[in-house]
């Protein structure tokens, strides 16, 4: 992500986990990403049941969004750590 910033790209990273998870906030920043988005920075925008790792629907609204906005060229990584629907979690013994 630096070499392309610094080529003048635009940079974007989005996961659907918290900014903290697996420390993405810091290898992020460490490989040059212009910006990161977490689970907190992205607004509910799509009904979709509730997983402990996010909204996927929301987080891909969201992303998709970004990217009508980002000046081009641009470079993107959409990081999905949540349960796809509409399957569910569902842990049975």
């Amino acid at each position: 992500a630096e070499t392309l910033r610094q080529a003048g790209w635009h940079t974007l990273f989005l996961q659907s986990d918290y900014r903290l998870s697996e420390k993405a906030g810091n290898w992020t920043k460490y490989l040059g990403f212009g910006k990161f988005y977490g689970k907190e920075d992205i607004p509910v925008l799509a009904d979709s049941p509730s997983f402990n790792k996010g909204f996927y629907n929301s987080a891909a609204a969201f992303f998709f969004q970004q990217l009508h906005q980002i000046a081009k060229p641009f470079f993107a990584v959409f990081y999905t750590s949540s349960t796809h629907s509409p399957y569910t979690a569902v842990l049975s013994r």
